[in-house]
């Protein structure tokens, strides 16, 4: 990805993030949820956005994308009054799975067998 489309992205989840955190919603029930945005990516046209989202209790994911797709022509607005851009990006949301393969590798390297071999391959102090 180019520094562009970086920066664009960037500001993008910067300014989602500050509008969600205001909870301004037309859904009631999307206010209920707290939600971090991870990452957007951009199309190299600085068309489309995808905004990377996280329910930060992990439930409700699949709601939690309805209800933002549904929210998402007046997040668009909402953008569009606080970037200038030459075109307002589409949004489109999709759930971010990098927390739960941490949590997944987390409670992996807790397993009694994997501490022991960690324990086991660590070096000598007297060598």
């Amino acid at each position: 990805m180019s520094p562009r489309l970086k920066k664009v992205g960037e500001e993008i989840r910067r300014v989602l993030s500050t509008l969600i955190q205001q909870g301004n919603f037309h859904c009631r029930e999307l206010e209920r949820h707290m939600l971090t945005i991870t990452d957007v990516h951009m199309s190299p046209d600085l068309k489309v956005a995808k905004v990377y989202v996280y329910p930060l209790t992990g439930k409700d994911q699949d709601i939690v994308l309805k209800l933002l797709a549904d929210e998402r022509k007046y997040l668009q607005h909402d953008l569009s009054r606080k970037m200038y851009l030459k075109f307002t990006p589409q949004l489109r949301f999709y759930l971010d799975d990098c927390v739960e393969q941490a949590h997944a590798i987390n409670r992996l390297l807790n397993q009694p067998s994997v501490q022991r071999d960690i324990r086991d391959d660590a070096p000598e102090e007297n060598e």
